[in-house]
């Protein structure tokens, strides 16, 4: 969504309590994303702090699960948006809006991993 979005890291590499905070354009916005939990193989929680276009916070989960030969991977998203969220959705389908980032981010991590096999 910004190709020259800007990204602080703080805290532990990789572990529970890193930050990454991050600046970007309109469509971007502004906010952190602070790692909660984290299950080997299994989970990963993390906290999504907006604070632009407008405040939100969200609990974003990345969830692993064996299917055959394979990875099942689901990643889902909750929260309150508070008042300003619940006008939004009246005027945008943010629901879409989040599910096509999702799609976009699961085929992107695929590509990824597929890559160094």
């Amino acid at each position: 969504m910004d190709p020259t979005l800007k990204k602080t890291f703080s805290g532990p590499d990789a572990q529970v309590g890193s930050v990454m905070e991050f600046e970007g354009n309109k469509d971007a916005g502004s906010g952190k994303l602070e790692i909660l939990k984290i299950v080997p193989n299994e989970s990963v929680e993390i906290k999504l702090t907006m604070l632009k276009p407008f405040h939100a916070e969200n609990i974003v989960i990345y969830k692993l699960a064996p299917e055959g030969a394979g990875t099942r991977f689901s990643w889902s998203m909750s929260g309150d948006g508070g008042f300003l969220g619940k006008l939004l959705n009246v005027f945008i389908d943010c629901e879409k809006m989040v599910a096509d980032q999702f799609t976009v981010g699961i085929n992107n991590l695929k590509a990824l991993i597929e890559g160094q096999k």
